[in-house]
């Protein structure tokens, strides 16, 4: 049910891309490593900035 209610909240492109996934556990790392990547590219060119 868990696995459902986040498919159901996501964004298409990122619905794709986890619908396959069994778990949520499976669902839930893919989306942190996705999102944890950016936020690192983001601090990364905010340094550079400043």
């Amino acid at each position: 049910m868990a696995r459902c209610s986040i498919l159901a909240s996501i964004a298409n492109f990122l619905l794709h891309q986890h619908q396959s996934m069994k778990s949520t556990y499976d669902v839930l790392k893919s989306l942190k490593e996705k999102f944890e990547e950016k936020n690192r590219v983001a601090k990364q060119t905010t340094m550079k900035l400043s």
